[in-house]
C-alpha cells in the first residue's frame, strides 16, 4: 500500500485502484475523512439585543471543508440570529432576539460527505435593571480614627447587575475599606 500526505495523488491512487480492482472483479473502498468537531463551549447566556461570539475547533480534517451554521429552538422560546464570520468559517456571532433558549449546530462537511457537528446552548436572558439602591445611613458623623460600617442594598434581587462601587469624594478627610 502506498500511502502519501498529498491528497491529489491520494485520490489518484484510489481511483487507480478502483479501476484495477473493477478489472479484477472485487471493490476497494476509500475511506471516510477522520477528523472531530468541538465547540469551544458547550452553553453561553447572551442578553436580548447583544452579541456573543461562538467557535468551533476542527481537529484531523487536511482538505478544504464548508461550515454550515443551523439552529433550532428547544422549549418553545429563545430566538437568535447567526452571523458566520466570513473570514473565519468556524466562527459565529450570536445575537439575542427573545428571550429563552435555543440550541445552536455547526456543522462540518468534509469533500467526501462526512458531516461531524458540536452544539452549544445559548440561554437569551432580558436584562433586569436595578430599580433602587439604598443605603444604611444617609449621613453619619465620626471622631478621627473611629470607623464604621456602611450597607448598601440593590432591589430588585433578582438585578441583572447588582455590584456596587464604593467611592469617597474627598480621601483627606476619611478613609474607605472595601470588606465584605
Amino acid at each position: 500500500m502506498i500511502m502519501r500526505t498529498d491528497k491529489n495523488i491520494a485520490v489518484r491512487i484510489v481511483a487507480l485502484l478502483l479501476c484495477m480492482s473493477m478489472a479484477a472483479g472485487f471493490m476497494v473502498t476509500a475511506e471516510a475523512a477522520d477528523f472531530t468537531v468541538t465547540m469551544r463551549t458547550d452553553s453561553m447566556t447572551v442578553f436580548v439585543n447583544q452579541s456573543g461570539q461562538l467557535s468551533i475547533s476542527v481537529v484531523g480534517l487536511t482538505d478544504a471543508y464548508e461550515v454550515a451554521w443551523s439552529w433550532n429552538r428547544i422549549d418553545g422560546a429563545g430566538a437568535l440570529d447567526l452571523t458566520p464570520d466570513s473570514n473565519n468559517p468556524n466562527m459565529c456571532t450570536v445575537t439575542g432576539r427573545d428571550a429563552g433558549t435555543a440550541e445552536v449546530i455547526a456543522t462540518v462537511t468534509a469533500k467526501d460527505n462526512t458531516i461531524k457537528s458540536a452544539k452549544c446552548v445559548v440561554t437569551i436572558a432580558t436584562r433586569v435593571p436595578v430599580t433602587s439602591l439604598s443605603l444604611s445611613a444617609d449621613t453619619k458623623t465620626l471622631a478621627v480614627g473611629e470607623t464604621f460600617d456602611l450597607a448598601a442594598t440593590v432591589l430588585p434581587d433578582n438585578a441583572t447587575n447588582r455590584s456596587v462601587v464604593w467611592s469617597i469624594a474627598n480621601e483627606n478627610i476619611a478613609e474607605l475599606k472595601d470588606e465584605i
